[in-house]
């Protein structure tokens, strides 16, 4: 009964306080933070892409951002099925290199 009555007081306690709060693991929020730092160096290396290879770029923003197919892609951009999957492979590399290079600068 003891336990019953200590429960209670401490969940009184702790809506007085604020109970509608949720704690958080810290490891949550640092996985957060990862993901979010992780988006932005993708935007970036994208970016680069744009400046070297606009056709590439915009490949890799309808596969990624918008969810197409390399069917969809090919129509949309007017070029052939084996074309747009040659420039996503070559995206792919080239965004990789890009990604790791600037791991290994952090």
């Amino acid at each position: 009964m003891k336990w019953v009555l200590s429960d209670r007081v401490r969940q009184e306690r702790a809506e007085k306080r604020g109970g509608q709060h949720h704690q958080v693991a810290w490891d949550d929020v640092v996985g957060t933070l990862r993901a979010d730092e992780q988006e932005h160096d993708l935007a970036e290396a994208i970016e680069k892409l744009r400046g070297a290879h606009p056709r590439r770029a915009a490949v890799v923003e309808r596969r990624v951002f918008h969810g197409y197919t390399l069917i969809d892609t090919a129509e949309q951009m007017g070029i052939s099925v084996r074309t747009a999957e040659r420039e996503w492979r070559k995206s792919k590399l080239y965004l990789r290199r890009v990604l790791e290079a600037d791991a290994v600068a952090a």
